[in-house]
């Protein structure tokens, strides 16, 4: 197995060098030298915790794959470490997140992403399953229901019981398709009450922020602490209410969505770092995939909106993407080579 990974891995960095060859031609050996060195030197430093190098060093690695996976963009977690159970329904590996093991869990976004992947799919045992997660895994409050997460993510200061506004959002779009196909009204009442959670603020045990000019439905939201205004989470919701909206004609979740609307465009012109995309406004530079995934966004925003900030915006981007294809590069052959210098020394 060791043998196998590490060819898999010389295989990969070798043609992210050759992509560099064939782009900088007589510049390539420099630049690939520089790749070597600052892999080596710079990289577990730069994008990992103060426990890292101890992690890289000590094993298994699956505990190295795990710590790649919270910090960069490799599909290693979603093809290794999503668990479909017997009865179908998703959870996920988390791995470690700053050094601490959260291990396997569900939440609502997984659940919602598969009911809807089942209900297109027609597959009758897992919409069942995964409706019935739904339907009895949230929590019941006066004015509202909520969907909590049941473990912690240290990573974003978040302790066990945490909520999101995009793993609200998605819970209710999936029981929205659910309710398509059998009109039940028990669900359409939890879906207006999913809804009025959209109404509680951080404080308040919610994840709506009052924002410049409107609301901001905030994925990861932290009680006391600075919000980190995470954009992909916060135009998935804003995707999700209109979803509802035009499916059901609640007029609620098109009020939630008008007011989403306002704060997106007052805010949309501080992620954009002039050559790239934030993931957050606390300064995290995108990953290559969800740069890819703020232009999509972007896209499906303006043709629900018609508003042409959007596309100009998902077209400058979309420049930025292609301009940069040297920082996707130089973080492929990065991660490659540290997981290839690890091996070495396991």
């Amino acid at each position: 197995m060791k043998l196998i990974v590490l060819m898999v891995v010389l295989l990969s960095t070798f043609i992210s060098l050759a992509v560099i060859f064939i782009n900088l031609k007589e510049n390539w050996l420099p630049y690939s030298a520089v790749v070597l060195l600052i892999a080596f030197l710079s990289y577990p430093l730069t994008f990992y915790d103060q426990n890292a190098m101890n992690r890289i060093f000590r094993g298994p690695f699956v505990k190295i794959v795990n710590s790649f996976n919270n910090f960069t963009g490799t599909k290693i977690q979603s093809a290794m470490f999503l668990q479909i159970r017997k009865d179908l329904t998703p959870y996920v590996d988390y791995g470690y997140r700053n050094g601490v093991k959260i291990g396997f869990h569900t939440n609502s976004l997984i659940m919602g992403d598969y009911l809807i992947k089942y209900l297109k799919e027609n597959n009758d045992t897992g919409i069942k399953n995964t409706s019935k997660w739904l339907l009895e895994n949230y929590e019941q409050k006066k004015d509202y229901i909520i969907w909590k997460a049941d473990y912690e993510r240290p990573d974003f200061n978040l302790k066990k019981g945490w909520v999101s506004g995009y793993y609200q959002s998605r819970a209710l779009k999936a029981l929205c398709m659910f309710y398509e196909t059998n009109k039940d009204k028990k669900i359409l009442d939890i879906m207006k009450k999913g809804l009025n959670a959209f109404d509680v603020d951080v404080e308040s045990g919610g994840f709506k922020i009052n924002g410049k000019k409107g609301y901001w439905y905030e994925e990861y939201p932290q009680k006391g602490i600075e919000p980190p205004f995470v954009l992909n989470g916060f135009v998935e919701s804003l995707l999700d209410l209109n979803y509802i909206h035009e499916k059901t004609g609640i007029e609620r979740a098109k009020r939630l969505f008008d007011n989403g609307l306002k704060e997106l465009k007052e805010r949309l012109k501080e992620f954009d770092t002039g050559n790239w995309t934030y993931y957050d406004l606390l300064r995290h530079p995108a990953r290559f995939d969800y740069h890819k995934i703020h232009i999509r966004e972007m896209m499906d925003m303006y043709k629900i909106t018609d508003d042409k900030l959007f596309l100009n915006t998902a077209k400058r981007w979309k420049k930025y993407e292609k301009a940069d294809w040297r920082f996707y590069i130089l973080n492929v052959a990065l991660l490659d080579f540290v997981v290839l210098v690890t091996y070495l020394l396991l």
